[in-house]
């Protein structure tokens, strides 16, 4: 094991169980982390685990219990034709490092797979589909509830601007973005596939004699090692902005990948600047995945929070089958730097719907109000009626009464004169 950073060891977590109610998951997706920043201030604590036993048991149940994790892939021409060499998983405060070659199918077989299938642990990926190609026909792994924050990216460009986003933004630009949005990068370099790319990513589709001749070449090309160990990596504080020490370890693992050809990560020992640049990578997927929560397209500007996650959801399974369901790997060019047709149809489709039952939810809405002030005022003017009414009945029974009384007194009079009159006695006349 080897760390970096300030990390400590990872303790037992036996037995911890996954996270099983949507509660649970609503809650982590508000939970906090690290800035960008403090991540490199501070260092990344990263475990390297090569080889079966308790420490490869106690990180699957230590991320078994997380509601969200962050995970990524390192390999040669990553993908079915090509081999996963390392999948990196980031937890709050950890980032574990796990040697695919080394571990091989213990390490799918002892839990992360069912991790990475589970459906209660959010999976935060960025662009996985050569990711899911390459684990589900080497390893059986299938992805379930991801989050790809390329789909995220695409869901906030299309729901913020007129136009509908072409090109996918590569890593660069969403970190750059989401956790360092003062610092300005050029856009050419960023957005779309650059010809040395192309050239690489190609490899697959050309006959082994000629890609060992290529990579001869650029071996005896490639700047020596000796150039780069000059960098001052060790140090993370004496760069100016947070973002220069991760694009300094960026170009140092290029540089390298360059030197050694694409069996890069399949060299052992893996450079310690290399490990750190891949534990830097998944850790910011942590930190872009709640930035991108509170961007005001998904927290519930346009659309309610909960519905725009479902959607990046559904778009990043989407995402992963892109290559992973085709017959044969897909030749890797320029379109592949697009945005999916279908995705776009998808949102496009989803974002008029969407749009067409916001007006009406506003029309129900103004309606409803309406309704609710007409009856308020209803309600008003027979409470106005209901007093004048009471204080005409009040009238009238006093009149009523006035009278009932003026009657009764006339009819007492009566009777008193009456009873005098038939109480006095007759006095009889005398005969002389």
């Amino acid at each position: 094991m080897e760390q970096v950073g300030t990390g400590a060891a990872v303790a037992s977590n036996e037995g911890v169980a996954m996270p099983n109610s949507h509660s649970e998951l609503a809650a982590a997706e508000t939970v906090p982390s690290a800035t960008a920043e403090e991540l490199v201030s501070r260092g990344v604590s990263y475990q390297l685990i090569a080889e079966p036993g308790t420490e490869l048991m106690s990180a699957l149940s230590a991320i078994a219990a997380q509601p969200v994790i962050a995970v990524d892939c390192e390999g040669i021409q990553l993908s079915r034709e090509g081999k996963l060499c390392f999948v990196q998983v980031a937890i709050p405060e950890q980032v574990y490092l796990f040697d695919v070659l080394g571990l091989g199918a213990i390490l799918f077989d002892q839990g992360l797979k069912a991790i990475l299938e589970n459906r209660n642990i959010v999976k935060i990926f960025f662009d996985c589909r050569a990711d899911s190609d390459s684990l589900f026909h080497a390893h059986g792994v299938k992805l379930e509830n991801i989050f790809d924050c390329t789909m995220a990216d695409v869901w906030i460009r299309s729901m913020s601007e007129d136009r509908t986003p072409t090109f996918l933004n590569g890593y660069q630009r969403c970190v750059t973005t989401y956790l360092f949005p003062h610092i300005v990068i050029e856009p050419s370099a960023i957005t779309e596939p650059q010809p040395s790319q192309l050239q690489s990513e190609s490899r697959l589709q050309q006959p082994q004699q000629q890609q060992q001749q290529q990579t001869s070449q650029q071996q005896s090309t490639a700047v020596p090692l000796g150039d780069f160990e000059s960098l001052d990596l060790a140090d993370p504080s004496k760069y100016t902005e947070p973002y220069d020490y991760f694009k300094a370890l960026k170009e140092f693992v290029g540089a390298t990948m360059e030197h050694h050809g694409s069996n890069f990560w399949a060299v052992r020992p893996v450079h310690k600047y290399a490990l750190t640049y891949a534990a830097f990578d998944v850790s910011y997927l942590l930190q872009m995945y709640h930035v991108m929560l509170n961007h005001p397209t998904i927290n519930g500007r346009l659309f309610p929070r909960q519905t725009a996650i479902l959607n990046i959801k559904e778009a990043s399974l989407m995402f992963a089958a892109f290559y992973r369901d085709q017959p044969t790997f897909p030749a890797r060019s320029r379109e592949n730097a697009k945005v999916p047709s279908q995705l776009l149809a998808y949102w496009y489709k989803y974002r008029n719907d969407q749009l067409q039952l916001r007006i009406q939810l506003d029309h129900m809405q103004r309606s409803h109000a309406m309704l609710q002030e007409q009856a308020a005022e209803l309600a008003r003017q027979r409470q106005r009626m209901g007093g004048a009414t009471n204080t005409h009945q009040h009238k009238s029974k006093s009149k009523s009464k006035s009278k009932n009384k003026s009657n009764s007194n006339s009819n007492s009079n009566s009777n008193r004169s009456k009873k005098t009159k038939t109480t006095t006695p007759t006095i009889p006349k005398q005969k002389a």
